[in-house]
């Protein structure tokens, strides 16, 4: 062999081995690669914006497999048991199963409602409600239009027919946007900015995980009662957190008797046992649809 090719062949060999290392396997993945993997797949097969589903099945769960809302929804695209059943979805709890039907719920709510806005109002508030504010005979709830917000960037009246209002996987700069007049969203609401249209599942949910300015924070303690257990849960947050006081608003306590079960490998032992600590959620409750 030349002395060329023995300089040639780590080279030629590295870049041969490259992709394969650059390309986590299924065993060395993180719950959240996992899930992301699983979004993006399911975004491309049902032609919906990677971002939109990244943010709507966050908003919905945080990525937590395992939640149970108050109102009942289950997994971490938050199906309630009945929508569940009448989609065919067995297990709401396997996200392999529930990331898949979600994108396929969304993509047959675009099509009835004609935009990804009133899709995601109708997954929040269920179609009858959607239908019902459009024909001028309901109202939508302060949480599902906090929700079209949160995950679109625009109130849902700007995505009423007529309104000219689309959100391609690309920026648009011609969409219409709200006027002078304040939108009825959440202080702890951030709307997406465009270039985050065209980032990945992984870009979206770790801007999402940056908390903001004025972002409230939930705790939730399973089981008991008392003021006692709210200060023994608070000092085990502190000492968890590692700091000595709580973000500005973290104080309120929602205790429940009976409790979705936190998925251990996302949050701390110590208080994945005790208490959720949600960036993004309103104070005493997770986000949650009923």
């Amino acid at each position: 062999m030349s002395r060329l090719a023995l300089v040639l062949l780590p080279a030629a060999l590295a870049v041969l081995a490259g992709p394969s290392r650059a390309a986590p396997s299924p065993e060395s993945e993180t719950v959240e690669q996992a899930l992301c993997r699983l979004i993006e797949d399911s975004a491309k097969a049902r032609k919906l914006p990677v971002p939109f589903l990244t943010r709507l099945i966050w908003r919905e769960s945080a990525f937590r497999v395992g939640v149970v809302s108050p109102a009942g929804a289950q997994g971490v695209a938050q199906f309630m048991p009945g929508t569940a059943k009448d989609r065919g979805l067995t297990d709401p709890f396997d996200p392999e199963q529930a990331i898949p039907h979600a994108a396929h719920f969304l993509a047959d709510l675009k099509r009835q409602f004609g935009n990804l806005g009133l899709a995601a109002a109708a997954y929040n508030g269920g179609p009858g409600r959607v239908s019902a504010w459009l024909a001028g005979s309901g109202g939508l709830p302060a949480e599902t239009r906090a929700y079209v917000i949160g995950i679109t960037g625009r109130p849902a009246e700007d995505w009423r027919p007529n309104a000219n209002v689309e959100m391609p996987e690309g920026a648009d700069p011609s969409a219409k946007k709200p006027e002078g007049k304040k939108t009825e969203g959440q202080p702890e609401d951030k709307p997406p900015p465009p270039e985050a249209e065209t980032q990945s599942c992984l870009q979206v949910t770790a801007a999402l995980r940056i908390p903001s300015r004025g972002d409230r924070f939930a705790l939730s303690v399973e089981g008991g009662t008392g003021r006692a257990l709210g200060r023994a849960a608070r000092r085990q947050l502190l000492e968890v957190a590692g700091t000595r006081e709580l973000p500005a608003g973290a104080g309120a306590l929602h205790q429940r008797d009976r409790r979705g079960a936190a998925d251990d490998r996302r949050h701390p032992p110590a208080l994945s046992r005790h208490a959720h600590l949600l960036p993004g959620a309103h104070p005493g409750r997770e986000p949650e649809r009923g």
